[in-house]
């Protein structure tokens, strides 16, 4: 594990969930994308509701497991049916970890900030209208951004 910070965005592959109004959220903490935003983490990883606690320490933090999460392949564990891949670029400060099992050449990042940079079409029949109000690129697949 090692934390560095990034001087200039890495990319990153991640899922998303869609909420009921529309807007993206991760796969696994019900934390909204914002259209047009930059994300800023917060440490969310013992929290249930995922909710910043007051004094928490800042995100993404050895030893936590908070910040943004992405990988750094394309090639990924099967998503949720109706999850969107995206592309992401992540700022900040960057912890980065091997895969659990490890794939070679790839690492998991959890960092401070995210951009989303594109939307993959997957199986969402809705991916062209949310790419669109985000005003990102949509690809067929995540493989066209690499």
């Amino acid at each position: 594990m090692d934390l560095a910070v990034a001087r200039e965005p890495l990319v990153g592959y991640r899922g998303f969930r869609l909420l009921p109004d529309g807007r993206l959220c991760s796969l696994y903490r019900w934390v909204p994308w914002e259209p047009g935003r930059v994300l800023v983490a917060q440490c969310l990883a013992r929290a249930w509701p995922p909710t910043p606690r007051p004094g928490a320490h800042r995100a993404p933090r050895v030893g936590c497991g908070c910040g943004i999460t992405a990988l750094s392949g394309t090639r990924h564990d099967p998503w949720p049916a109706g999850a969107i891949g995206g592309v992401v670029a992540l700022s900040g400060a960057v912890i980065l970890r091997e895969t659990i099992p490890p794939r070679p050449g790839h690492v998991v990042m959890l960092a401070e900030r995210a951009r989303l940079l594109a939307l993959a079409q997957g199986d969402n029949q809705r991916a062209d209208q949310i790419a669109s109000r985000y005003g990102v690129v949509l690809l067929s697949n995540l493989e066209e951004w690499a």
